[in-house]
């Protein structure tokens, strides 16, 4: 049974949730009327999104790609987008997987849903070592940063967040094999999730030299054998490697593919005074409706 405190907490976040939706949905529609649209970015297409621009605008930039992954599965040069988050959409409305509609709803409820147990999961997380308030805030910060409508958006951030909150809660009550598949479900999700591995090896020797779980309610002792549970962690990201070596013949087809969406490191040296310099030529003639400006006060903060 779900304790009296439990539920409170429940009703916090619950309210902050729909308060922050609520909240990026006013800014949604703000932008759909003020913001120029860029007629390449666009997930179910310009037919689609002139009809629905409130529901198809959440499908934008990377959406688009898992929107085609989840639909026709892995196009030329897609293969940057790692597969979990497709998988559930198409899974999810697995009797209408051809249907781009249901697949973006999909999108939206896996993405919402994970961020709302993002939250519930950090909210944990954190009161394992602070108070209550410590915890509020971490939630109210995390809901007021700018970029957090991603977490709505038919993105792999909320999964992504998801999988890698609950695998640390995880690991920090002493749910070691729990805590391995959780990390091994991230790394099926992006690449990054592979830094759990070392991390959580930290917590486990930390917790091993203690002798016990500091967070576990039984105080049971940590053994050596729990630590291999970890090395489910890159299973996920080896898993989807053997899939491209053998769809592609190059188990590194996620990273190569970057160049073609511009994720490539520069070839010369930038200095920090060449930063400012074009961020002031920016201000100088940059459009204030264009998205790049939105973009600019971002970075420049």
């Amino acid at each position: 049974m779900i304790s009296r405190v439990l539920k409170k907490d429940i009703k916090f976040l619950i309210t902050l949730f729909i308060v922050w939706k609520i909240w990026v949905i006013v800014f949604l529609l703000f932008a759909v009327v003020f913001i120029p649209l860029r007629l390449h970015f666009l997930g179910g297409g310009l037919e689609h999104y002139l009809r629905l621009p409130w529901f198809w605008a959440w499908g934008n930039f990377d959406g688009e790609h898992y929107l085609a992954i989840a639909q026709h599965g892995y196009g030329n040069g897609e293969q940057a987008f790692f597969p979990l988050y497709p998988v559930l959409m198409r899974l999810l409305v697995w009797p209408f997987r051809g249907d781009v509609y249901f697949l973006q709803a999909a999108g939206l409820f896996i993405s919402n849903f994970a961020f709302f147990l993002t939250l519930l999961g950090l909210w944990k997380l954190v009161r394992l070592d602070f108070k209550k308030s410590i915890a509020e805030l971490t939630i109210i910060l995390l809901l007021a940063f700018p970029t957090s409508f991603y977490f709505g958006s038919v993105y792999t951030e909320s999964l992504f967040f998801a999988l890698i909150v609950w695998s640390f809660y995880a690991a920090r009550r002493g749910w070691w094999l729990l805590s391995g598949i959780l990390g091994g479900l991230s790394t099926a999700t992006r690449f990054l999730g592979i830094i759990l591995l070392p991390v959580l090896m930290i917590e486990w020797f930390i917790q091993r030299k203690n002798h016990k779980s500091p967070a576990s309610r039984q105080g049971g002792p940590v053994t050596n054998h729990q630590s291999l549970f970890l090395f489910f962690i890159p299973l996920g990201l080896f898993t989807y490697m053997y899939y491209l070596y053998q769809t592609t013949g190059d188990p590194f087809a996620f990273f190569h593919t970057l160049t073609g969406f511009g994720e490539q490191r520069s070839s010369t040296p930038i200095l920090l005074l060449q930063v400012f310099w074009r961020y002031f030529k920016i201000t100088m003639d940059i459009n204030i409706r264009d998205p790049f400006f939105f973009t600019f006060l971002l970075e420049a903060g």
